[in-house]
């Protein structure tokens, strides 16, 4: 099994509240990221330091609040006014780009010159990106975004609230450890494609070649396992709402007036009785005469 030791108390649980998997952007477009599950807090709260207090961002702020200093000091009038002005505009710009730059300093990754910044520079110390493994070959670098892709299905389904609390948490650490694996057999793959090299040391590179396979074939299991468990959670989320679905149809039904209709339609069937027991009773009381369908009624017998 590809599971290292994790230590819940010390490790950061990624990006987003907990969320293994991000979306970044990049130079080369956005890209699924893999968040390390073991990455301590510490390093995760220096590196939201030292994006927010950038060169730029720490130089703005001291200006800013030297100019309102300055500003202060002075005696009342036009400059003094102005000065503390724009010490408080440049304070508050560097403030807002600090905060911008902690909100996203984790996905935003498209930097000046194609410069990469500090979470980025090694990869595999703070996550891994699916293209990371594009070199791996298409196979391999397939077998990864289904791994990513599977693991975030995972930690978004409706479903999740009926597993265990430890097994999202054990799923991502399985899903790393298996980058991990693969990350470190760029060395041997080198070997293994280096021209002259099977006739020179066929045995080491037979070996390789047999490492790199069953390292691979075992990536692809938990590629597997991790679509399996989609599979699981896909079909109690149906089950869950057909559920739901029954049981506000019978909601429904039980707020339907039961008998209610027939009532009201037996009641409603004397109205017009009494209604022409009234109106006929007039008629006859002020020698109205008769109505037009007795009329009708009265000729129809002339007739027969």
């Amino acid at each position: 099994m590809l599971l290292s030791t994790f230590h819940p108390d010390r490790a950061a649980p990624g990006p987003g509240h907990g969320v293994p998997v991000s979306v970044g952007e990049f130079d080369d477009g956005p890209d699924l990221m893999l968040w390390n599950p073991h990455l301590f807090r510490a390093s995760r709260r220096r590196e939201a330091l030292r994006a927010m207090l950038s060169a730029r961002v720490v130089l703005c702020g001291l200006s800013g609040i030297a100019f309102v200093v300055v500003g202060a000091l002075r005696e009342v009038g036009f400059d003094a006014v102005l000065t503390i002005v724009l010490g408080a505009l440049a304070l508050a710009g560097a403030t807002l780009a600090a905060v911008v730059s902690l909100a996203w300093f984790e996905i935003d990754h498209v930097h000046k010159r194609g410069q990469r910044c500090r979470l980025e520079r090694q990869p595999g110390e703070f996550f891994y990106r699916t293209r990371d493994f594009t070199d791996l070959g298409t196979t391999t670098s397939d077998t990864v975004s289904e791994v990513v892709e599977a693991l975030h299905q995972l930690h978004v389904t409706p479903a999740r609230v009926w597993l265990d609390p430890a097994l999202p948490r054990h799923a991502h650490v399985v899903a790393w450890d298996a980058l991990r694996c693969l990350d470190h057999t760029r060395a041997a793959r080198a070997l293994v494609h280096e021209p002259g090299t099977g006739d020179k040391l066929g045995q080491l590179t037979a070996a390789a070649n047999g490492a790199i396979t069953g390292i691979d074939r075992a990536v692809a299991e938990v590629a597997a396992h991790l679509h399996a468990c989609i599979a699981l959670t896909q079909a109690w989320t149906v089950k869950l709402r057909h559920a739901g679905i029954q049981a506000r149809a019978q909601a429904a039904l039980d707020t339907l007036p039961e008998g209610w209709a027939a009532r009201i339609a037996a009641e409603a069937e004397t109205l017009p009785q009494d209604v022409f027991a009234y109106v006929t009773a007039a008629r006859d009381i002020t020698g109205a005469g008769p109505f037009p369908w007795e009329k009708s009624y009265v000729e129809n017998q002339q007739v027969s």
